[in-house]
């Protein structure tokens, strides 16, 4: 998208602004444009600043493609920075809309509801617990606090993926505990939010944030996630339908 010479601010209520921070180039090449395209810095000169990870999402209702950034803000708001062609980047605060803060970077998603895409994400609220975050195009961001539906507290950032169950989508979000165990939080639209504990099937307990993964096996699509041990081995948990969730040390 055009970026105009001076600061644009992207919202009458979210003071972040769009700086060109693209490096200069010495040839034949527009001065401030890179192989890459421009590099746009979208808290550069707003008093609303990042901190930590980030993730990144597209969208696409009925060929709107939509480019979606959400960060931790300095202050532990969730903000969501979104660009849509014919437009400009425009900022929303999530902790705002649904009153809730977040320590530590998000995680993000899609899952189709009533074939329009539902946006989610996933994030370590300031209290600890694990709290998923949703819309649907066009509508206020929601919340639905997982720590509280299953009594598991969570004590790192979360990681997200979906696997395809018949005509729908199984959602999953995994974080470690306080103790170093690694739990699954899964979503089908039959069945409300459940959690398996991972680390208590395979006895391995973990440090830091997992890594997932998805991978076809036969005609089922196997989940993978590969974390760190408190020794500092590298393990990768898997799952099958018939074996339940295993673990091998690399």
């Amino acid at each position: 998208p055009a970026v105009q010479p001076e600061p644009v601010p992207l919202s009458a209520t979210i003071p972040v602004r769009i700086d060109d921070v693209s490096p200069e180039i010495v040839g034949p090449l527009d001065a401030k444009a890179t192989q890459f395209g421009r590099v746009l810095s979208l808290t550069g000169s707003g008093k609303e600043k990042v901190v930590g990870p980030v993730a990144a999402w597209v969208t696409d209702l009925r060929g709107l493609v939509t480019e979606n950034i959400a960060a931790r803000g300095s202050d532990n708001d969730l903000l969501v920075f979104t660009w849509a062609s014919g437009g400009d980047w425009k900022a929303a605060n999530v902790s705002d809309q649904t009153g809730v803060r977040i320590d530590g970077p998000p995680t993000a998603w899609t899952a189709p509801f009533d074939c329009v895409p539902l946006e989610h994400l996933a994030a370590r609220s300031t209290a600890n617990e694990l709290v998923v975050f949703y819309r649907a195009p066009g509508v206020r961001w929601q919340s639905v606090n997982l720590s509280r539906k299953t009594g598991i507290e969570v004590a790192g950032p979360p990681v997200a993926w979906t696997t395809p169950k018949g005509a729908s989508l199984v959602e999953h979000v995994a974080a470690p505990t306080a103790n170093g165990e690694l739990v699954v939080f899964y979503y089908h639209p039959s069945q409300d939010w459940q959690f398996v504990n991972i680390s208590q099937q395979t006895g391995v307990k973990v440090f830091g944030r997992a890594a997932a993964w998805t991978a076809p096996l036969s005609s089922v699509e196997v989940d993978h996630l590969a974390a760190r041990t408190p020794t500092g081995d590298l393990v990768v948990f898997y799952w099958g339908p018939t074996t339940g969730w295993q673990a091998i040390n690399l």
